[in-house]
C-alpha cells in the first residue's frame, strides 16, 4: 500500500509577518469574507484558507459566513 503524498506548500508566496498575520486573523473573526482578504492579499482562497487553519482560527460555514457578511457591510458603512 502505498502512502499519500503530504500535501504541498505554495512556496511562491510569502509567509506574512506576525502582525500581518495578527491583521488578517482580526479581520477575518470581524467578518471580512475570505473573498476579500485573498482579494487584497493577492493569494489563492485555499492558500489563506489554509493559513487560517494553521493559525487556530475556525472558519465560518456557508450560512455563518454570509450573516457575517451582512453584519460587517452594516458596520462599515
Amino acid at each position: 500500500m502505498k502512502t499519500p503524498p503530504a500535501p504541498r506548500r505554495n512556496t511562491d508566496t510569502p509567509e506574512p509577518t506576525p502582525e500581518q498575520r495578527a491583521e488578517i486573523v482580526r479581520r477575518y473573526q470581524a467578518g471580512e469574507s475570505v473573498y476579500k482578504l485573498r482579494r487584497e492579499l493577492g493569494v489563492p482562497e485555499t492558500w489563506l484558507r489554509t493559513r487560517l487553519g494553521d493559525w487556530g482560527v475556525t472558519l465560518r460555514g456557508y450560512a455563518e459566513a454570509r450573516k457575517a457578511s451582512r453584519e460587517y457591510r452594516r458596520r462599515t458603512r
